[in-house]
C-alpha cells in the first residue's frame, strides 16, 4: 500500500495517491482505530474517486414485462355425464359369502342400478410461443420490435448491478441496427450495451454471440453512453466511472433493428437475468385443469342402458363350505345383460368360468359393464 498513498495518523487522511492507479476498494486506519475502515466503491477520498468492478450487492428484485406478451388464453367448460352404481340381488349374497358348487349349474346374476348426475368444470390453458423479432419486410406495425423489461422493486445504481445475461440464438438475420442491446434507463437518459463483435456488433454468432455471457464487467468497447454525455464506444470501465452512481430506472431487452442490412430479426429467447433476477417464457402447450367435481345422491332407476357381463377370477381358494344351490334354469348366453322389471338379469352357467373342472374352483368377481367401464359393486362368489 505504500506504493499508493501515504498515511499520516496525525489528520487521519490520506496525504498522496498515485492517480494512474486503479483499485477495488481502500483500506485506512483512523487513529485509535482497533481495524481498518474500508472505503468501498463510489466515495471520494481526498478529491479522488474510488472505482471497482461489480459490486457485491443483494440480487435484485422487480417485475418484468414483455412485449408483445406471451399468448396464454383459458377457457372454462362443464360437462355432464350420469355415473352408476350396481346393487347385487339375491341369490348372490350382498356380502361375498355365496358358495356355489363348481361341478355343474347356473348362477343367476341380479343387480338393480342407481344413477347420479356428476358434473365437471374444467379450465384449458393454451401457452404460445414467447416472440421475439423485429419483422420490417411487412406492412404490419406490431411486429417491428420486441422487448423484455425489468423494472427493480427499489432503487438500484448502476454500480451494484452485477450480472446482465441473456440466453438467446437468431433463427432469422443477426444482429444489426444497435439489436440486440441491453438498454439500462435513467433519468438523464440511456445506457446501451451491444450484443456482438466489436466495434460492428452486425454478428452474434460464433464466439460473437454473447448468448449465456455477463457483460456487466465486460472490457469491449461495446457501452454507449452518448446519451449522459460519454463516449459511443465505452468499456465498463468508462460507464462506471460516469454513471456508477445513477439511479437505474430499468432494464430492458431490446430487438428493433429489422430495419438494417441485417434485414427481419426473429430470435428464440430461452432466458434472461437482471442482477439475479431471472425470467424464462412459460412452457408452450395444453393444459387442463379441474375447477370441480361434484355428484349428485345416487337414486334407483328403471332408466337401465345396455349392459355387458364382465368377470375375473381373483384366486383359486374358495371361502368356506357350499351354502347355495345351482339352479336349473336356461343358461344365457352372449355378453349382454337382460332387462326385466327394472334390474338385470343374466344365468351364468358355471362351465362357462372354466371348462376344466379341476381348476374351476376359486373366488370370482362379476361386473355390470356399461360403456366400457365396469360399474362399482360386482358380485362376489365362490366356486367348490
Amino acid at each position: 500500500w505504500e506504493d499508493y498513498y501515504r498515511y499520516c495518523p496525525e489528520s487521519n487522511t490520506l496525504t498522496t495517491m498515485d492517480n494512474s492507479r486503479t483499485v477495488d476498494s481502500l483500506l485506512f486506519r483512523t487513529g485509535g482505530a482497533a481495524a481498518p475502515a474500508t472505503l468501498g466503491n463510489g466515495f471520494l477520498v481526498d478529491n479522488l474517486v474510488l472505482t471497482s468492478g461489480p459490486s457485491t450487492a443483494t440480487n435484485s428484485t422487480g417485475t418484468w414485462n414483455s412485449y408483445p406478451a406471451q399468448s396464454v388464453t383459458s377457457t372454462t367448460s362443464s360437462t355432464t355425464s350420469t355415473s352408476y352404481l350396481a346393487k347385487v340381488r339375491a341369490p348372490i349374497n350382498a356380502d361375498g359369502t355365496s358358495n356355489f358348487p363348481k361341478r355343474r349349474g347356473v348362477i343367476p346374476v341380479q343387480f338393480d342400478l342407481s344413477s347420479a348426475t356428476r358434473t365437471v368444470v374444467s379450465t384449458t390453458t393454451v401457452t404460445g410461443p414467447a416472440t421475439f423479432q423485429s419483422i420490417l419486410s411487412d406492412a404490419a406495425t406490431t411486429n417491428n420490435y420486441s422487448f423484455l423489461s425489468f423494472v427493480p422493486n427499489a432503487p438500484v445504481i448502476f454500480a451494484d448491478i452485477n450480472s446482465l445475461v441473456a440466453n438467446y440464438a437468431f433463427t432469422t438475420g443477426d444482429c444489426g441496427g444497435g439489436a440486440l442491446r441491453w438498454e439500462l434507463g435513467t433519468a438523464a437518459g440511456n445506457v446501451f450495451i451491444y450484443f456482438g463483435d466489436v466495434p460492428s456488433f452486425t454478428d452474434c454468432s460464433g464466439t460473437s454471440t454473447n448468448s449465456g455471457h455477463n457483460l456487466v464487467g465486460n472490457s469491449d468497447a461495446r457501452f454507449d453512453l452518448t446519451q449522459l454525455g460519454g463516449p459511443y464506444y465505452g468499456t465498463y470501465a468508462d460507464a462506471l466511472a460516469l454513471v456508477g452512481g445513477v439511479d437505474i430506472d430499468s432494464v430492458s431487452l431490446i430487438l428493433d433493428g429489422g430495419w438494417s442490412a441485417a434485414g427481419d430479426q426473429i430470435v428464440t429467447l430461452s432466458g434472461a437475468e437482471v442482477d439475479g433476477a431471472t425470467w424464462t417464457p412459460l412452457p408452450m402447450g395444453t393444459s387442463t385443469t379441474i375447477a370441480s367435481d361434484t355428484t349428485t345422491p345416487y337414486a334407483s332407476t328403471c332408466a337401465l342402458p345396455q349392459a355387458k357381463l364382465r368377470w375375473s377370477k381373483n384366486d383359486v381358494l374358495p371361502d368356506g363350505a357350499v351354502n347355495e344351490a345351482d339352479s336349473i334354469q336356461p343358461k344365457d348366453s352372449g355378453e349382454y345383460y337382460r332387462t326385466v322389471d327394472c334390474k338385470y338379469i343374466y344365468n351364468l352357467a358355471v362351465g362357462s368360468l372354466d371348462p376344466n373342472l379341476s381348476t374351476r374352483q376359486g373366488t370370482y368377481r362379476v361386473w355390470v359393464n356399461i360403456g366400457g367401464t365396469n360399474i362399482p359393486n360386482p358380485a362376489v362368489f365362490d366356486l367348490r
